[in-house]
C-alpha cells in the first residue's frame, strides 16, 4: 500500500470518496486474472445497453465469475490484503459475495455520470475496482468528483460533460481503486481499437443491504436493473442521447 497507512486510507476515503492504490496486484497476478477474464467474456459485446427502450448512455457488458465459482476470482475475493483494506475503509463485518466484470467495447460510449446507489440514510456500497491491463486515455478513463459522495444526488445534465473539480484516472495494470457508490463517476468513451476490462468486487458496510445497488442513479433517470424499470427525472436540464 505504498507509504499510506490505514489511518491515511480511511481519512482520504472519507474526504474524497475514493482511493487509488497502485501495484496492488503483481504483474503475474494480472496475467492470471486476464486469463480468468477470458474464460468469462460475454459472447456479444457489440451493442449498447438499452433498458426498456431508454438509453442510459451505458455501453458496457458484465458478468459474475465469482458467483460461478471461478477459482481465481474466489482467491482474489478472499485475499487477506484486500479484506484488510476493506476493513480499514468501511469497518469490519461487511458483506460481499459477487463480482462484476465490465467489458467496454471499442467505439462504445462508456458510462454516463452516475451513482451506484441511492443517497439514503448514509448507506452506500464500496466498489473495489481492479485493472489487469493499463488503461490509456483513449480506452476510457475513470472520472470522479472528489467529495461528491457527500453532495447528495448527482446533478441533472449531460451524460459526459466535464464537472468542475473532476479527476481523470487512467489506472495502470495492478491498480486497485476503492470507490464509494455515492461518489459521482463516469467512464469516458472507448475510442481505441481494443476492449477495456475491469473487475468490481463490491462490499457492503454493516447496515447496507446487499441489493442496495439494484437501482442506478443517472443524471436524468433512475434505473432498476433487476426489473428494467426506468424512472425519468422531471428536473433534468437535458436528456441523454
Amino acid at each position: 500500500m505504498s507509504t499510506m497507512t490505514y489511518t491515511d486510507l480511511r481519512s482520504r476515503f472519507a474526504t474524497d470518496g475514493y482511493v487509488v492504490i497502485e501495484n496492488f496486484l503483481s504483474l503475474t497476478r494480472c496475467d492470471v486474472m486476464r486469463q480468468a477474464l477470458a474464460r468469462h467474456k460475454p459472447v456479444n459485446t457489440n451493442h449498447p445497453v438499452v433498458v426498456s427502450g431508454y438509453d442510459t448512455a451505458c455501453d458496457v457488458f458484465g458478468g459474475d465469475p465469482l458467483s460461478k465459482g471461478d477459482p481465481d476470482f474466489v482467491a482474489l475475493h478472499q485475499d487477506p490484503a484486500l479484506n484488510t483494506l476493506t476493513d480499514a475503509v468501511i469497518g469490519a463485518g461487511w458483506e460481499g459475495k459477487s463480482s462484476i466484470t465490465f467489458w467496454s467495447a471499442p467505439g462504445g460510449r462508456g458510462q454516463a455520470w452516475h451513482q451506484d446507489c441511492r443517497a439514503d440514510g448514509g448507506r452506500f456500497n464500496l466498489n473495489r475496482l481492479f485493472y489487469t491491463s493499463d488503461v490509456r486515455p483513449e480506452d476510457g478513463a475513470v472520472v470522479v468528483v472528489p467529495g461528491s459522495h457527500r453532495r447528495g444526488r448527482v446533478s441533472a445534465n449531460e451524460a459526459q460533460e466535464d464537472i468542475p473539480g473532476q479527476v481523470v484516472l487512467t489506472p495502470r495494470a495492478g491498480t486497485l481503486v476503492l470507490l464509494s457508490g455515492l461518489c459521482w463517476h463516469r467512464v469516458t468513451p472507448n475510442q481505441s481499437g481494443r476492449e477495456r476490462v475491469s473487475i468490481n468486487m463490491r462490499a457492503f458496510p454493516v447496515g447496507t443491504p446487499t441489493d442496495w445497488t439494484k437501482i442506478g442513479i443517472y443524471r436524468d433517470a433512475d434505473v432498476e436493473f433487476g426489473t428494467a424499470v426506468v424512472t425519468k427525472r422531471e428536473s433534468a436540464a437535458t436528456q441523454l442521447v
